[in-house]
C-alpha cells in the first residue's frame, strides 16, 4: 500500500505539465510574421500569405509539447487512480483489523492506520490547477477570437444602447473592436445573460484591447476556479474518493486549459451555472 503513494508521480507530472504550459504561453513570441501591434499580442497566428514550409519545425515543437503534456496528464490520472485503489484496500484491511482487535480487546480503542491520501496531497492538486490557470491568464496565445465577439456584444449594449441579439456589429464600423475577431454580421447567439455580463465587463474595460482581453479572460478564469471547487464537492458527494481524480481530469486537462480557459470561452459560465445547481 505504501508503494502506491501517488505524491511522487503527481509532483513529477505536475512539474512537467507546468513546463509544457509555460512553453505554450511563450511560443507566441517565436512565431514569425505575427502582428505584434497590440500588447499583449491578441492573436499569435501568422499573417496571410505565409509559406507552410517555413513553420514545420515550429509545428513539430508544438505537437511534441502537446504529446508530452497529454502523456504526463494521463500519468497523473493513473497515479490518482492507483492512490484511490490503495486507499480502498487500506480501508478494507483496517476494517478487518478493527474486527479482530474488537474481539481481542473487547471494544477498546485502536489506532487508525494513515491512508494514502492526505490534505497535503489534495492541496498539491489544487495548487497545480491554480498555477496552470494563472499561466493561461498571462499567455498572449489565442487559438480562437470568440472573446472579441463577446467584447463587441457587450459594447453594442453598453456603449450604443442596442440589443446585440438582433443588432450585429456591422452597424458600428467605427468601433475600435470592429476589425477584431469574426462574425461581425451576426448577432449574439448566447442569450440575454450573455448580453448583461459582457456589457458590464466592456463598460469597465473601456476601449483598450489589452484591458478588455485581460478583464474578460480574468473573469472567465475566475469562474473556472469556482468550477474546480464545485466539481470537487459534486464528486465527493456522488462518490467519496473520486473528487481527486475528477479535479485532475478537469483542472489539469491540456485540452480544456489551452482551448477553453486560455481563450476565455463562455462555456465556463454555463458550466458554473449548471454545477452550482447540482
Amino acid at each position: 500500500v505504501r508503494s502506491a503513494n501517488p505524491l511522487p508521480m503527481l509532483l513529477l507530472s505536475g512539474s512537467v505539465c507546468l513546463l509544457g504550459f509555460t512553453l505554450f504561453a511563450l511560443v507566441a513570441f517565436f512565431i514569425p510574421n505575427t502582428d505584434r501591434s497590440f500588447f499583449p499580442p491578441y492573436l499569435a497566428l501568422p499573417e496571410s500569405g505565409f509559406e507552410l514550409s517555413n513553420y514545420y519545425i515550429l509545428y513539430g515543437v508544438i505537437c511534441l509539447n502537446a504529446l508530452i503534456l497529454f502523456g504526463f496528464y494521463l500519468l497523473a490520472l493513473r497515479a490518482v487512480g492507483a492512490g484511490n485503489s490503495a486507499d480502498s484496500e487500506s480501508t478494507g484491511d483496517l476494517a478487518g483489523e478493527r474486527g479482530e482487535q474488537a474481539d481481542l480487546t473487547n471494544g477498546s480503542d485502536e489506532k487508525r492506520r494513515p491512508g494514502i491520501w492526505s490534505d497535503r496531497n489534495n492541496r498539491i492538486i489544487f495548487a497545480f490547477s491554480i498555477v496552470f490557470h494563472l499561466l493561461m491568464f498571462i499567455t498572449p496565445f489565442l487559438l480562437s477570437t470568440d472573446v472579441f465577439d463577446y467584447i463587441r456584444h457587450g459594447r453594442i449594449f453598453a456603449f450604443y444602447g442596442e440589443n446585440p441579439l438582433v443588432v450585429p456589429a456591422t452597424y458600428f464600423p467605427q468601433d475600435p473592436f470592429f476589425s477584431l475577431g469574426g462574425w461581425v454580421g451576426t448577432g449574439s447567439v448566447y442569450g440575454s445573460l450573455h448580453v448583461y455580463v459582457p456589457a458590464l465587463l466592456a463598460r469597465i474595460a473601456g476601449d483598450g484591447v489589452a484591458a478588455n482581453l485581460l478583464l474578460f479572460r480574468g473573469f472567465f478564469i475566475s469562474l473556472n476556479l469556482v468550477n474546480l471547487v464545485l466539481i470537487w464537492k459534486i464528486a465527493s458527494r456522488i462518490k467519496p474518493g473520486l473528487e481527486r481524480k475528477a479535479l485532475v481530469f478537469y483542472g489539469w486537462n491540456p485540452f480544456i486549459l489551452t482551448l477553453v480557459v486560455a481563450n476565455a470561452h463562455n462555456d465556463l459560465l454555463m458550466l458554473a451555472l449548471v454545477s452550482v445547481n447540482l
